[in-house]
């Protein structure tokens, strides 16, 4: 087999083999390693941190990708629902729109009774959702009385 351990191994042994010869005289034919005892504490405790430490590096780096696929789904399903709430919005304004005209283009062959009474409807609906008073009066004077005196003191917003 022509791999590349294989290549480096055959470019070792023929090195190594070569060496052993004229050092030595010992011609080293082939060998393999087959199991490695580290005999430095320096070195195996090196190692051992060294492994610690990858293992706390992939360790953090899963934990960061959990955190920015929870982070993009969490993106998405905010991005989906505004996406929603837009459609539904769209949809209430033209369903408001519609109405709105309707209204518009029924009241313009009205009489003007029919129109005066529409409005005091509308006005009414308004106010009841808004939590508002109504005060009737003749004119704007008998309004200020009404305001300035003891029938609305306490209706009217504090002068004082």
């Amino acid at each position: 087999e022509d791999s590349f351990r294989q290549f480096i191994h055959d470019i070792f042994m023929k090195s190594f083999s070569e060496s052993m010869l004229k050092e030595c005289g010992v011609q080293v034919i082939d060998m393999s390693i087959e199991d490695v005892v580290i005999v430095n504490a320096e070195l195996a405790t090196a190692m051992a941190s060294a492994a610690v430490a990858n293992s706390n590096l992939e360790k953090a780096t899963i934990e960061a990708e959990i955190v920015q696929v929870t982070a993009n789904a969490d993106a998405k399903v905010a991005l989906i629902d505004a996406q929603g709430k837009a459609k539904a919005m769209n949809v209430l304004a033209k369903a408001d729109a519609d109405r709105i005209s309707t209204i518009s283009a029924s009241l313009q062959g009205a009489c003007a009774a029919a129109q005066i009474l529409e409005q005091v409807k509308a006005s009414a609906a308004a106010l009841s959702q808004g939590g508002s008073t109504v005060m009737l009066a003749q004119d704007t004077g008998a309004l200020a009385t009404l305001l300035g005196g003891a029938q609305g003191a306490k209706l009217g917003p504090s002068l004082a």
